[in-house]
């Protein structure tokens, strides 16, 4: 018994020590004051009503439920959950080879101006039907020509499949236009949680690789640090309604030993910046706007972002909302803070000269 106690004891400390190694360099000193919330207390029926769906949701995701359903009805789930308005923007579907995806072209459309869209889901989920409104009520408000990419997902293939998959697309849409070979006037590179992770990383990625920078870029509730050692991790796993279950038993552990699972999920160090754009050099990257809610787990992420990277030079405008669920613009445009995010993005956008004023789109800006 005492000798299978010292080998449970050393193998313990083993755990937690190669975690302290996984878990990258503290960023306590960047948890510091955020911006006021954009939008107030939501009050309408619509929050109501998205709240009491996400929290469906996220009870239907605790790991105990998820773990008797299969990959492909968790997936079928995660497509059913934002808003089903009909899409106004015109659908095209492209698979040539290189990038997997749809464009959604506004009218009136300046097709040179592009923004390709990465997004969400835990980097196993998500899909083009599950992102649409956001992709559609982008298109709408900013006049650009937005492209959904369609990447690889886990478990199937690989972080560095996804991270190579935007990186190709990034590429092609610099000379490829819904129309054809036609170089981009502007390229805004955009996503949400885990494709807010992308989004951030692959800005880092365009950097250091000589590649096209976007002239923009956009993230919505990213997850910049895979570690996962934020103080709002644990804090808001009780008012963030989709994370919040899924997450719970994995929060339990001790954030060294929470290191290891996601070393051992994700198949890479948690703190290493190729994949936690959080730990990496944040100099000399384009402007970025970041929107987060004050209620969800993710939420010090964004901010330590946000002052990691004015201190390195960079301009990064950091907006919250208040009680909002992650990633409310999934349930645009029945929720006026999701349509509120959607316009702010669009008027970030027009202030770098990427998205086309609303003096010249028209409807679109309506």
């Amino acid at each position: 018994m005492l000798i299978t106690g010292a080998i449970l004891a050393i193998l313990v400390l083993a755990l937690v020590l190669w975690g302290r190694q996984l878990s990258g360099e503290n960023l306590r000193r960047y948890d510091r004051d955020y911006p006021q919330p954009v939008a107030g207390e939501p009050q309408s029926a619509a929050a109501s009503a998205v709240d009491e769906r996400v929290r469906a949701f996220g009870l239907a995701g605790e790991w105990s439920k998820a773990r008797k359903r299969s990959l492909e009805t968790l997936r079928a789930e995660m497509d059913q959950l934002g808003a089903q308005s009909p899409v106004l923007s015109q659908c095209i579907a492209v698979d040539d080879g290189i990038v997997r995806g749809e464009w959604l072209i506004p009218s009136p459309c300046d097709t040179q101006r592009r923004l390709l869209y990465v997004h969400g889901g835990g980097f196993s989920r998500g899909s083009l039907a599950s992102h649409r409104m956001i992709t559609d009520g982008l298109a709408q408000k900013t006049g650009m020509a937005v492209f959904s990419l369609d990447y690889r997902l886990l478990p199937e293939a690989t972080l560095e499949d996804a991270y190579e998959d935007v990186m190709t697309a990034m590429l092609w849409l610099s000379g490829q236009g819904p129309e054809g070979s036609e170089e981009a006037v502007t390229l805004v590179l955009a996503g949400d949680s885990a494709g807010g992770n992308l989004t951030l990383g692959c800005l880092q990625r365009a950097r250091d690789g000589g590649f096209r920078c976007p002239d923009a870029a956009v993230a919505l509730s990213p997850a910049a640090d895979l570690t996962m050692s934020a103080p709002s991790i644990l804090g808001n796993a009780d008012t963030d309604l989709m994370l919040g279950p899924p997450l719970k038993p994995y929060l339990r552990l001790h954030r060294y030993l929470r290191s290891v699972v996601s070393r051992l999920t994700l198949k890479t160090s948690p703190a290493d910046p190729k994949f936690s754009p959080l730990h990496g050099d944040l100099a000399s990257l384009p402007p970025t706007l970041i929107q987060v809610s004050l209620t969800e787990m993710l939420l010090d992420d964004a901010i330590r972002y946000h002052h990691k990277a004015e201190e390195a030079g960079s301009t990064v405008v950091l907006e919250t909302f208040a009680n909002m669920v992650h990633v409310w613009p999934l349930f645009y445009p029945e929720l006026p803070e999701a349509v509120v995010a959607l316009e702010r993005i669009a008027a970030f956008l027009v202030a770098q000269g990427c998205a086309l004023p609303s003096t010249d789109r028209g409807d679109c800006a309506a």
